[in-house]
């Protein structure tokens, strides 16, 4: 009688271990590595991410980003320009994975260009016509750490986007 008890003891602490590992990941069904080559997806306005543990400080012009288990895309800044303007973006980026990257959406051309895929340094001008932008991060299954510092025009707006 004891060993029937023990079995089924052991057994009841197997089904809830599986189904806590299997609750802690029900959220990642819809994120697949291809994430990161999605230009539509990337172009949708709103956000779907998921981090297991993230730190952020998030200014106007500078952020910092630790994370660890990071899925999905996530808006970090918008910058509306009134006119044309030059743009300096420059990143550093430290991850595990080349299934990250931080991206450039223009909505207005529907365009999207990579400024960092992968671990890195890149100091980045793009040209920006009048209308609105994101920069977003685009990953799968990935740690690090990135920083990022905008240098802008009086024509430009930024706003700091991701939640914290």
């Amino acid at each position: 009688m004891k060993q029937l008890q023990h079995l089924l003891l052991l057994s009841i602490v197997c089904l809830v271990l599986s189904s806590c590992s299997f609750m802690g990941n029900i959220c990642l069904g819809s994120y697949s590595p291809s994430i990161v080559d999605d230009q539509q997806r990337m172009l949708q306005a709103g956000d779907s991410f998921f981090y297991r543990n993230r730190n952020l400080s998030l200014t106007n012009r500078n952020a910092s980003l630790s994370f660890r288990g990071f899925h999905g895309i996530e808006t970090l800044y918008r910058l509306d320009c009134d006119q044309s303007g030059y743009v300096t973006i420059t990143i550093s980026s430290s991850v595990d994975t080349t299934h990250f990257k931080l991206v450039l959406v223009d909505t207005v051309r529907q365009e999207v260009v990579t400024l960092i895929q992968g671990s890195g340094y890149a100091n980045r001008t793009v040209n920006l016509k009048a209308g609105r932008y994101y920069i977003k991060s685009v990953g799968y299954d990935v740690e690090g750490s990135v920083s990022i510092n905008l240098s802008v025009p009086l024509a430009v707006n930024v706003s700091a986007q991701a939640s914290r």
